[in-house]
């Protein structure tokens, strides 16, 4: 189906352009500005569309899915299976834009922002050794959905564990050597992520609490605390992140 949609694309984007211009959410001026930008970068029009903000992410992905007959997903209304989460490394969810939502028999369905990006899915499916069933959802969405699943930082808190694990070292709670974690990457890859992500929120403080088993992260928000979703496995790096965030208050 993915592999059809490619092999057609040239037609399907003039479509997708007459479409949003008979149904009124672009002008025919907007379309030609669009496609002569696409004609230099060579990109999707409806990427080059939104990012224009000619239209919108919502009103674009059902539209772009309905022509190319891949299903469309709403993720923030989606119930996503941790078993799918479990099969995809959140590194490679966040470096190719996707997001497992579930398995079903020995298929696996993926929200991907690409539809013509067949070598991914074929990736995936070299990588799981299973089906991989493509539906379609926004790239925001998905980098939202990702977050909010994973966790805030994942793809750091993944990549600093699996070097630790490949190098020999220790990744328990107890750290004996913290000055070698403080300026790692991925430390502080975390660290600034958790605190763009609170200036986004608007909010005026952020609480890390470590326990024995596990960490949690809050934010507070118009006077209320709301928890950060964070990795599991932050809690063995528990003491470098604050480490790092003492190192950036000197």
């Amino acid at each position: 189906m993915v592999e059809t949609a490619m092999a057609m694309a040239p037609r399907k984007r003039q479509v997708l352009g007459q479409i949003l211009v008979e149904r009124g959410l672009i002008s025919l001026q907007d379309l030609e500005a669009a496609l002569a930008e696409q004609k230099r970068t060579e990109e999707f029009l409806g990427k080059i569309l939104s990012r224009m903000g000619l239209v919108s992410e919502d009103v674009l992905v059902p539209i772009l899915a309905d022509q190319l007959g891949i299903p469309h997903v709403r993720l923030r209304e989606t119930v996503v299976e941790s078993q799918a989460l479990a099969k995809v490394p959140a590194k490679f969810a966040n470096h190719y834009t996707l997001l497992p939502i579930r398995v079903i028999n020995n298929t696996l369905e993926v929200a991907i922002a690409d539809p013509f990006d067949v070598q991914t899915i074929d990736e995936l499916r070299l990588l799981l050794d299973c089906d991989v069933r493509p539906v379609l959802a926004g790239p925001q969405e998905i980098r939202e959905a990702i977050q909010r699943h994973y966790g805030l930082g994942a793809s750091a808190v993944q990549q600093l564990l699996d070097a630790g694990s490949r190098a020999g070292e220790p990744t328990a709670p107890v750290t004996e050597d913290l000055s070698a974690l403080v300026d790692e990457a991925s430390i502080v890859s975390f660290v600034n992520q958790l605190i763009l992500q609170a200036v986004k929120d608007r909010a005026t403080d952020i609480h890390i609490e470590p326990y024995e088993r596990f960490m949690r992260i809050r934010q507070r928000i118009d006077g209320v605390l709301h928890e950060v979703p964070i990795p599991q496995d932050l809690v063995k790096l528990h003491q470098a992140v604050i480490s790092r965030v003492k190192v950036m208050a000197k």
